[in-house]
């Protein structure tokens, strides 16, 4: 069965925002919900331009992040940081990851790529404790 006949003909962003609105019913934060839904919609929507779910590629996905990667701001520094792109590729995974268990399409696009835990966590630095 083809995914947009599976997905109810919604758009791509209408369904990011029933994800959003799911997670949202099931006890997450609202900002969290909302910062999940900017953040696979920007990717998913505004940066690879995919209109429905069955256009999702995840080649297209991850040329998009390397773009990312490589962006610099007029003084040469890197806009993006990596645990700021893991965070896009984990929300846009995410959804895809529900649409798949919801029954909206039939295999998860984006189960292909890898994903590494210790990217989306900033290095932390540690100090000493006195313990008096």
């Amino acid at each position: 069965m083809r995914q947009d006949v599976l997905a109810g003909g919604e758009a791509l962003d209408q369904q990011i925002e029933a994800w959003a609105q799911g997670l949202a019913n099931r006890g997450r934060a609202d900002s969290y919900a909302e910062l999940r839904r900017m953040r696979a919609c920007r990717l998913l929507v505004e940066a690879c331009g995919f209109r429905w779910l069955r256009d999702i590629d995840a080649e297209k996905v991850m040329g998009q992040i390397a773009d990312w990667k490589r962006a610099t701001d007029p003084r040469g520094l890197r806009i993006h940081a990596d645990y700021t792109l893991a965070h896009y590729l984990s929300g846009a995974m995410g959804f895809t990851r529900w649409a798949q268990r919801s029954g909206r399409c039939g295999r998860d696009p984006l189960a292909v790529l890898p994903v590494s835990r210790g990217q989306t966590k900033r290095p932390r630095r540690w100090r000493s404790c006195r313990i008096w």
